[in-house]
């Protein structure tokens, strides 16, 4: 949903059983000042800072809820379909856009650091399907692809990293690019041929 009044966007969070158990919200203010009191948000290096030190507002790109809900459960999984390719990415809007690019069963670990609990439940929604692993084209995405392969493989879990380009995330590939990443037709809604 769109909570206009803190400019993000709320994705709910659903267990196996479709229970809401949290949210993940995506902020989308991109400017270099407070949408409250219009101070700047720049430090004294000249970054944005994560947070508005006049009023408090928050500018953490994620919001979740408090406490360790985030790495015991994964975004998505609870409308992949059983025993079928999946396909891990970082975030809520990656599982959306690939959503959108004919991907069947996306999912997001909400970040780039996998816990052992996240890949066990991926594990055993694809029970032997392919496990493939898009980390965003940057070097926490490449480490994030790498340690979701290494927790899987100690789990006796094959799976495939799907490596983007410098600078590319699964918001920014065409679909002709990411059938040439993964080209499972088992992993898509539709036959892209």
């Amino acid at each position: 949903c769109h909570d206009a009044k803190n400019k993000r966007l709320v994705f709910p969070l659903r267990n196996e059983e479709k229970e809401c158990i949290g949210y993940t919200g995506r902020l989308y203010w991109e400017k270099d000042f407070c949408y409250r009191d219009g101070k700047s948000l720049l430090d004294s290096e000249g970054k944005k800072a994560s947070y508005c030190v006049h009023c408090r507002q928050s500018y953490t790109k994620y919001k979740h809820f408090k406490g360790k809900w985030r790495n015991k459960n994964v975004y998505g999984l609870s409308l992949c379909t059983p025993n079928e390719p999946i396909v891990v990415c970082e975030g809520s809007m990656d599982v959306v856009s690939l959503w959108q690019l004919g991907i069947k069963n996306p999912v997001a670990i909400f970040g780039s650091a996998p816990s052992k609990e996240q890949m066990q439940l991926i594990a055993q929604k694809a029970n032997k399907s392919p496990i493939y692993l898009m980390g965003d084209g940057d070097e926490a995405g490449y480490k994030m692809s790498k340690e979701c392969e290494t927790i899987l493989g100690s789990l006796g879990v094959g799976s495939y990293r799907v490596l983007l380009r410098e600078g590319e995330d699964p918001d920014t590939i065409t679909q002709e690019e990411l059938f040439q990443l993964i080209p499972n037709e088992e992993a898509y809604k539709c036959d892209l041929k």
